[in-house]
Order: structure tokens, then sequence, then C-alpha cells
């Protein structure tokens, strides 16, 4: 910890009687009781000789992990319904062996033959479009193969967006395009999106939740330049939408993803990589139409088109001043604009990149509707954003310690500066505003630099989604882990409990920030919030200053696990209740689930096979992958019946899922 931390942290009480961390707005504490912790010590203490093979998860090399999350991989979530031991039969490994061997060869055998016979693909230039515009002939998704890797939320999110943007390289993209000029991909491929969105979720969602127009939808036209909305008052009910859409009236779907769970998976992921908010609305055109008038807007857009075929118009920014704005623009006129640099019908499938600034327009065409996604990151997320915090953290400190900056000003400064007097050219006013310069310049020594970065991750962590977790992170974490009540034999069972060699790690790399705000220590962090944009207050815990140093080792080391007993803290008590407590709020995730005391294992199990069982996804051998599973193919589209089932449990919100698609690789 740096010693500048070290000395806001010394301000805190000694006091042995505080809690450690507190919950956001209570004053009760959040500990167990000492009975729970002395029982664990004690237990811990007798097993310590017995626990030598479940030590080995700390020491072994990180490169040997390969967790996956699953969001993308072969289009379906990874599970963790059956756990896998590190000794694995030799006989069997060896036969799996000379099964994937034969089968390898197989497929290389059918390949070669397949690309023998098909012409040979290409990415061409499009005629008459801006620089570096793709499409792409007969696009194979095996191009861009997802990887399985240790888990790290940022390196998940750096995959998708690889996906959503192929061919082009991620270097290409931020060194040529981003926040410079349009991009436009043309693929030649229908279903390359289809898992974010359709018309069928869609309609799912009129009759399975309660939108209420304006809120939740907007019914817009756009006839003779002129833009008029038709929102009538109340609940937007399936039937209704329907009618103003036969009608030629565009249906705009505001924030997607507090109803649709791919969407809010796609989201959730890709704001790890842009660390800021990412967001989304649908846009539904009926064929011929046009919704909205020509415009620009505040932030970075990646249109998605879903269904359909959309005409769409791109024009450069009218002025310097227009140029990466901070706010939209008013509705523009067809008078108002010159040659678009961009006129193309995007298919589904295609790509539609531009950067806030750039005015545009699409209209749907005459012989199909339009569906697509806009995809929008970056919304006040600029220098000057951050200067706005940092600078008067600056003026705080350089006043505290620099005596300049609390001396008065002139006597005389009122009546020689001023819009009034800026045209004379005064001995006064040459002071005065060298005076002021010199002080700007000595600001620079108090910039507060990581304590407004902190300021602006703060905000980004109020406004972001919250996790989408795998079923494999569940089984591992408070979210489907832990303590459940049997009817049967009427009794809690699955009481599971921290252990010093409890290996954990962040369930995702921002979904906390450790902030020094007015002499405390706050933890901010996501995982309350809803899907709906700063609906709730920023959720945090205040901590003490002795817990810092654990919390930092975390951030620190993810996406690497560490044991309980390697973080930074004086006793083995305060490093377990620490740990507890952020089990419970689940902000962590163990290297295995947590073992239970009422667990019900098969007679055959035995006790060294509890001891070293893994999650499927962590020390998994390539060669003894089950020859079926290997060749699973689900579908992944939207799967009504399944829907239906979940809104008949009453947990249609946060438990809506989908089956994997047929083209495994869509699902990314």
């Amino acid at each position: 910890m740096s010693v500048k931390r070290k000395s806001a942290f010394s301000i805190y009480s000694e006091n042995p009687e505080k809690s450690l961390i507190k919950e956001s707005k209570k004053s009760e504490a959040n500990d167990h009781s000492k009975a729970k912790l002395e029982g664990i010590l004690k237990r811990t203490n007798q097993k310590k000789d017995s626990k030598t093979m479940k030590k080995k998860l700390s020491n072994i090399s990180m490169s040997k992990l390969s967790e996956s999350i699953g969001l993308f991989s072969n289009g379906k979530e990874s599970g963790s319904k059956e756990f896998k031991t590190l000794g694995n039969d030799f006989e069997k490994k060896k036969k799996n062996k000379e099964k994937k061997k034969d089968k390898t060869e197989k497929k290389k055998n059918k390949k070669d033959k397949l690309e023998c016979e098909k012409p040979a693909k290409k990415i061409k230039k499009i005629k008459n479009q801006p620089d570096k515009t793709y499409e792409i002939v007969d696009f194979e998704d095996d191009q861009i193969e997802y990887e399985p890797v240790m888990f790290d939320s940022r390196q998940e999110a750096t995959s998708l967006f690889k996906r959503i943007i192929a061919p082009v390289k991620i270097k290409d993209f931020f060194g040529n395009y981003w926040e410079k000029k349009p991009m436009l991909i043309k693929r030649n491929k229908q279903s390359y999106y289809k898992s974010w969105f359709s018309c069928e979720e869609f309609d799912w969602i009129l009759r399975n939740h309660s939108l209420e127009f304006t809120t939740n939808i907007d019914i817009v036209t756009y006839i003779n330049d002129e833009k008029k909305k038709h929102n009538p008052e109340g609940r937007a009910y399936a039937p209704l939408v329907w009618d103003f859409f036969q009608q030629g009236c565009s249906i705009r779907l505001l924030n997607p993803a507090t109803y649709s769970r791919n969407v809010w998976k796609y989201l959730s992921v890709l704001q790890e990589l842009f660390g800021c908010c990412v967001g989304s609305n649908v846009y539904l055109t009926p064929a011929g139409t046009q919704g909205f008038a020509p415009h620009y807007d505040d932030i970075e857009a990646f249109v998605l088109q879903l269904e359909g075929k959309k005409r769409w118009r791109v024009y450069k920014p009218l002025n310097g001043n227009e140029v990466l704005p901070r706010h939209s623009s008013h509705n523009y006129s067809q008078s108002d604009l010159s040659e678009p640099i961009i006129d193309v019908v995007l298919e589904a499938g295609d790509l539609l990149y531009f950067p806030r600034g750039y005015i545009h327009q699409a209209n749907a065409c005459d012989d199909i509707h339009s569906l697509h996604i806009t995809v929008s990151t970056y919304q006040k997320n600029t220098w000057g954003d951050f200067l706005s915090k940092l600078l008067p953290g600056a003026i705080e400190i350089a006043m505290q310690e620099n005596l300049e900056f609390r001396k008065g000003l002139p006597i005389d400064y009122l009546i020689n500066n001023g819009v009034a007097f800026e045209d004379n050219e005064t001995e006064n006013q040459k002071k005065f505003r060298n005076k002021t310069s010199m002080l700007v310049k000595e600001l620079v020594q108090y910039l507060p630099i990581d304590a407004a970065v902190d300021q602006m991750a703060k905000e980004f962590i109020h406004q972001s989604l919250p996790p989408c977790f795998t079923e494999d992170e569940k089984s591992r974490s408070i979210h489907n882990h832990g303590e459940k009540w049997n009817s049967k034999k009427n009794r809690v069972e699955n009481i599971s409990e921290i252990e010093p060699d409890t290996s954990i790690k962040l369930i995702r790399r921002n979904c906390i920030r450790l902030v020094v705000e007015e002499n405390s220590c706050f933890v901010y962090h996501n995982l309350d919030n809803t899907k709906i944009w700063c609906e709730k207050e920023a959720q945090y815990l205040e901590v003490d200053s002795e817990v810092a140093p654990a919390i930092e080792h975390l951030i620190i080391f993810y996406p690497k696990y560490v044991t309980v007993e390697e973080l930074p803290l004086d006793s083995i008590e305060e490093k377990i209740s620490v740990v507890q407590c952020l089990y419970d709020k689940g902000l962590i995730v163990t290297g295995e689930p947590l073992q239970c005391d009422h667990e019900e294992t098969s007679e055959n199990e035995s006790e060294e096979e509890n001891e070293i069982s893994f999650s499927k996804n962590y020390f998994q051998d390539e060669e003894t992958i089950n020859e079926e599973e290997e060749s699973e193919v689900n579908e992944n589209g939207f799967n009504s019946e399944e829907y239906d089932q979940d809104a008949e449990n009453e947990d249609q919100t946060n438990n809506e899922s989908y089956q994997d698609s047929e083209d495994s690789q869509d699902s990314q």
C-alpha cells in the first residue's frame, strides 16, 4: 500500500470493537459469531496435515488453469453439475487420446477435401465507400475460433469485441477508426448477430413484462422532415404496439438489457473492456418508412443489423465544434445536409460504426422491415470529464499546502478585469493574468490523479450493469451454493465455510473499486445494481483501514487465485472474517465449491476424491474430454417455451434463459 494511502488510513480508530467491514447504510456489523470463527480455526488446526492435496490449488502454475466463462464458448453457458478429479485412469486417458486422434485425422481429411472443391475466400473493398470498408464472402465462424482461457473478464470482453468487429483487428480499429471515422463491415451472413435479439423475443417481452410507453417504448414517425411521437399513456400491450407497427410507425425499445438475457450478458461483458457504461436501444422499422430525423449523438455507436434491411446515410460533422461533442444534437432537415460520406444498405449480419458527432439517418427498404440494435458507449468519458474531477481536488490540496493559493485577491481586481474591460490592456490586467497563469502551472504538482480516476471508476460502477454469471461461477459463490433448506429432513443443509486454505478471487475485474473519501475507505461494487440505469443509489461497503491491504491484494492479483491465508492481514481471524464478508456480498468466487457439512455423497465416492475434486472447467485434460461432449451442438436462438416456463415461476427478470444456437459461434 502506498505511503499516501497509509497516511489517509491512519485516521481510522484502532478500537478493536469496531467492525472491519460495514454494509452501506447499515450500522450492524456483518461478522460471523466468535464461536463459529473459533470452530473454524480449531478444525483447521486439526485437519492441517490431511489437506496437503487441497493446498496444491494455490501452488499450481497459473498456466495450467483453463477456466472459461462459457458466455460465448460454443453457444452455451458452462455448467458444473459434475466434478472431475486430477487423477484420471491411465487406460481411459490412453483410449480417449486414440479416439481423439482418429477423429482429428478424419476431420482434417474432410476439411482438406472441401477446401480443394470450394473457391477461395476473399475480402474485397467495396467501391464508392469510405476507406477500408469490408465485405466478407463466405465468412466462416471458425476463422475466429473462441479460445478458452483462465477466466479474466477483460480478456473475455476482448474476445467478444473481436468477434463483433471481425475481420477488422482490434488494434486496427482503435488505431484507425475509433473516434476518427466510420467503419462499415458487410458480411453476407444473416445469422451472425442473431443471438442478440429478434422480433420473436420482442413479442415475448411485450406479452410477459409490463412495459410503459415513453418509459420503455417509443412510437415514432418521420414524414416530410417532421418527426412525431405517438406514445399513448399506460402499458404497451403487444397488440397495441403491433398495431402501431402495421400503421407504419417505428418502435424503439429503450434499454433492452432489462428484459433480454443475451443483451444483458453481452453488454455486461463489453463494459469490462471499455471501462465505462455500455448501453443499447433496439429499433424496429416497418418496410419503406423512417422513424427518426437526421441527428448526431454523444456516444460511440455500433449498429448491428439483426433482421431485414435498412439504408443508412452518414455525414461528417458540420464544423469543428461538433467533432466528438459532449451532447447530442437537435434534429436536422435535409436542407441542412450535404452529400453523405456513407450511403449503404445494411443487411442482417452487417455492422456500421460511427463516432459521436457524425450525423446519420436511416430508413427501412421498401421490401422488408428492419430490426437493429445500437450498442453505445463512451458517453461523458472524456479527458474533460476527468479533469473536472481532477482540478477541484488539486485546488483543495494546493490551498492546504501552498501559501500563495491562500493569499487574497488584489483590491482593484474587480475594476480592472471582466467582460467590460477585456479590450483594455492595462498593467494591472497583465499582472492579474500572469499571476493566474503562474498559480495554474503550480497546480500540476498537486494533482490527485489516482483519486480522480477512482471517482471516474465510482461513477462507472454505479452506472454499470450487474454481472451475468455462468452456472459454474454460481456453483463456486454465494449466488448458487451454500446453505439451503431440506424439507424432507426438516433441517438446513449444505453448510459451507471459508477456511484458511480456500482459494479465492474477485468475481469480475471491474466489479469493485476501492475509494478513499473524506478520511474513510469504501468499496463500491455493482453486484446489487439493477438492469435499469442508476435505479438504485451507489452500493458500497465501508471498510476499516486495516482491511484495505487485503482488498488491494485481491484487485492486484486478479485473475489469479490467492488463498485466504495469503492475504496481508495480521491474524487469520481477520482474514477469514474479511473474506467471509466479501463472499456473503457475492463479490468473490472460490477456486472450487466450498465443502458442505451435510452434502450427500455417493457410497462409492472416497474421502480422497472429495478432497481433491475440482470444478469441471479448471484442471480439464483435453485428452479426456468425452467425445459426446466435444461434438455436442445445441441451439441458442430465442425459445419462447423456455421463457414462458420462467414466467410461470415468477422469476422473469433474473432467470430468463436461452437454448444454444445450431451455429455455435453465433452465440457470441
